[in-house]
């Protein structure tokens, strides 16, 4: 693969924590996340293109370092497969915990 390829798929993480950021900017609390279905939506969306691209990365150049990435791609697994049985809160400490560290 490709360095544009590697570019791309970095590009794409980092723009998708970027919008779970302003997204749940919007809403302040944890009460007002769960109020809100298009937040909530939008951002359990991007943090499965996060998640996503970390799985191709790590496929498509295994010799890059990708801090953490194993947890990452496990929450889109989550996601995708469990999504039943993710918490509001779960996803709200991982939003505030760890997404900036991604750009």
């Amino acid at each position: 693969m490709t360095w544009l390829r590697q570019q791309k798929l970095l590009f794409d993480i980092q723009q998708a924590a970027r919008q779970v950021q302003e997204f749940v900017a919007q809403a302040p609390s944890l009460a007002a996340y769960r109020a809100d279905p298009r937040t909530r939506s939008a951002t359990l969306w991007q943090l499965m293109i996060v998640g996503e691209a970390m799985s191709r990365l790590r496929r498509e150049f295994p010799d890059l370092v990708l801090p953490d990435a194993q947890a990452i791609i496990g929450l889109r697994n989550r996601l995708a497969h469990a999504y039943d049985g993710i918490e509001d809160e779960t996803v709200w400490l991982i939003i505030h915990r760890g997404t900036y560290l991604l750009y």
